[in-house]
């Protein structure tokens, strides 16, 4: 009920932002036949959101139902990841009040996350780990194959995930400080090296956030408010770290070293602010995971735990501010006065969306 009540928020959330180019996108892939459709994605590494946008064109479905379908998935998956984490661990299953600030802490209550291609893929990724990690369950490659498709970035964690699975990254926690420290040092200079070995496609795909201006130059025009938003936002990736650090067991396990990869990619990309942020939230997933798991009700783990569901919630409340604009002119009042059906059938026009939004993807305002 959970996810479905999320694929609500989805679908009434506007086109604003990176959704109005998808939306764009959309009514461009629309009025293409196939072997045009082909054509226009071949330029592309992301095919996920262009296959779904192609069909629902030629089936005359709203483009809004694609966000309740990211919203509601990634909820799902999210919950079956949860339960099978609590179920498997009898010191979460028995204990009814821990078990609820795990809730809070492993599922975010946020508007427009994994409407996100990127953290879209991040769910994807995650479930799919699970599934190979612990479930031992080989259809978690599709999950984890989709994640790419979805955004091609997640190729560096399905290498990453490859090597994992070959026994590396099972360090012990000396080894994985120092290398984290170094990676955070020389990241800048990690990155550029193993870009002058990758092909010229797969470089194009990654440069906008190293040498472009979302590496770091657009904090420039952002203000006070939203870099220390962004603080507040990722304390708990912070917080997460040091957790993962101070639990960090004598004999690391498969899951361990998976977190160990995502950390070392993390600070390898500090260097970069938006990869970085990105990065990091795929991190936080990972030690979100291990803290289930390892949770065995000492004094410790508990602490642990509550800090963590506090910045929990710091991060949640952020997010909330962040979009307070979007919301504005969003529909999520529906919520409240629309049946279920009224809600799946909500659209917003292209009509709308000249008149309410610029070509940047910024509403309209006074």
């Amino acid at each position: 009920m959970w996810a479905v009540f999320m694929g609500f928020i989805g679908i009434l959330y506007p086109p604003v932002g990176d959704f109005y180019r998808y939306t764009r996108d959309f009514y461009f892939y629309k009025e293409l036949d196939w072997s045009e459709f082909l054509m226009a994605i071949s330029l592309k590494f992301d095919y996920l959101l262009a296959f779904l946008s192609y069909f629902f064109g030629k089936l005359n479905l709203n483009f809004d139902l694609v966000r309740f379908i990211y919203n509601f998935v990634a909820y799902l998956l999210l919950g079956s990841v949860f339960l099978k984490l609590t179920e498997r661990n009898s010191a979460l299953s028995s204990d009814r009040k821990t078990r609820i600030l795990a809730l809070v802490l492993f599922i975010p209550f946020s508007i427009s996350l994994f409407l996100f291609r990127f953290f879209f893929s991040m769910i994807l990724f995650v479930y799919g780990t699970y599934l190979i990690i612990e479930d031992k369950k080989k259809r978690g490659w599709l999950f984890v194959v989709l994640s790419v498709l979805n955004h091609f970035s997640f190729l560096i964690f399905f290498l990453a995930l490859i090597f994992q699975r070959w026994g590396l990254f099972k360090f012990n926690r000396r080894i994985i400080v120092v290398l984290g420290v170094c990676g955070f040092f020389c990241g800048g200079l990690i990155v550029h090296l193993v870009m002058d070995y990758l092909p010229t496609d797969i470089v194009n795909q990654f440069s906008v956030y190293i040498d472009g201006y979302w590496a770091g130059d657009f904090l420039k025009d952002r203000s006070i408010w939203y870099k220390i938003q962004q603080f507040l936002g990722n304390l708990v990736v912070y917080c997460g770290v040091g957790t993962f650090i101070l639990l960090y067991p004598s004999k690391p396990n498969r899951l361990v070293a998976w977190v160990n990869s995502l950390l070392l990619l993390a600070v390898v990309s500090s260097p970069f602010v938006v990869m970085y942020g990105r990065f990091m939230i795929v991190l936080l997933y990972g030690i979100k995971m291990f803290l289930l798991y390892s949770y065995d009700n000492s004094i410790m783990s508990k602490r642990y735990l509550h800090v963590l569901f506090m910045c929990m919630i710091i991060s949640n409340m952020t997010e909330l501010w962040g979009v307070r604009r979007q919301l504005s002119i969003s529909r999520e009042k529906q919520l409240f006065c629309s049946s279920s059906i009224g809600i799946l059938t909500n659209h917003y026009s292209e009509e709308w969306i000249d008149d309410n939004v610029y070509e940047s993807g910024d509403f309209k305002h006074d």
